[in-house]
């Protein structure tokens, strides 16, 4: 009999894959000794490892700091997590969340409920004011740490909203940069690791001897590099922007993953930067594209999708 490989395509855990054999492979290999299981992992495994997750159930009456979207309460959340096999959530955070028993209660009760199924927790966040203040960035993961044994920090600071020339002023870019520098300080000084959500063009933002982002990658300990788009391929796709950015992350050696997303063609910008109307399936079958494209760098993580709430209502 010829030597034959067999597909056993399982959907089994994330966390089962390491040590996976197939459960028939013994009465397979009895009876056709010569017969060797291969085992695709890309079936095994999700795509999509992490999301962001905005917005909280608290209403609105009762903290002004309160959005009242009943899916963000623990329950929900840490299902829509668990049903994804997803390894990371960062979770959003509002400012001062030690202060008022109903954030607080729900920060708590949602990284308990993340925990229970397994994932990693980071607090995510972000607002201009920290770049001209750092200690307001401080301020607000100390609380948040306070409050529930968040394991990570996210920081999403978006200065270059409010300079349109922000890519070539180098005053305003090294101030965005000390604001990282102090924040990545204050998480690992709370014992917590620090991320960063990075677009995919900082890789071509020039800063002293090199870019923006080889500056930031030396102090970040993981960064999820924005690419959006509504497909993997073409030179206008999620896998090309991406590459040069993959590529300076890569040589710092931190780890890294690709973030897209499924927000409402309004909050993207366009639909050519979501897949808000393609749908879930479309979601899933160009993330494997992506993956197919950068599994093998050192580093890789996986796919993050922006976010939470318009992910769980994709279309199929």
């Amino acid at each position: 009999m010829a030597t034959r490989s067999i597909l056993y395509a399982v959907g089994l855990p994330a966390s089962s894959t390491a040590d996976f054999t197939p459960g028939v492979s013994a009465t397979v290999k009895t009876v056709c000794p010569d017969i060797e299981p291969v085992v695709d992992r890309r079936i095994l495994t999700p795509s999509i490892t992490s999301m962001w997750a905005w917005g909280n159930p608290v209403p609105a009456q009762g903290d002004a700091r309160g959005l009242g979207q009943p899916g963000m309460a623990p329950q929900p959340l840490a299902e829509f997590a668990a049903s994804r096999q997803l390894s990371d959530v960062f979770l959003s955070v509002p400012f001062a969340s030690n202060q008022g028993v109903a954030i607080s209660t729900w920060l708590s009760g949602s990284v308990s409920a993340l925990h229970t199924g397994g994932q990693r927790v980071s607090a995510l966040g972000g607002d201009y004011g920290w770049v001209a203040n750092p200690d307001l960035a401080v301020q607000w993961m100390t609380a948040a740490r306070s409050v529930a044994p968040v394991d990570g920090v996210e920081l999403d600071v978006e200065p270059w909203t409010e300079n349109p020339n922000w890519t070539s002023d180098e005053a305003d870019i090294g101030q965005y940069i000390g604001l990282v520098r102090q924040a990545e300080a204050t998480a690992h000084s709370l014992g917590m690791t620090f991320g960063l959500d990075a677009p995919w063009w900082l890789a071509t933002t020039p800063y002293q001897s090199g870019t923006a982002l080889e500056t930031l990658l030396h102090y970040v300990d993981r960064v999820s590099i924005v690419s959006y788009s509504d497909h993997g391929g073409r030179m206008d796709g999620i896998i090309a922007q991406a590459w040069m950015a993959v590529t300076q992350t890569v040589a710092a050696h931190v780890p890294f993953t690709i973030g897209v997303q499924t927000s409402s063609d309004a909050i993207a910008g366009g639909s050519q930067y979501t897949f808000a109307d393609r749908g879930s399936a479309a979601l899933e079958g160009e993330c494997l594209t992506v993956r197919s494209a950068y599994e093998s760098a050192p580093g890789y993580a996986g796919i993050t999708v922006e976010e939470y709430l318009s992910w769980a209502t994709l279309k199929p």
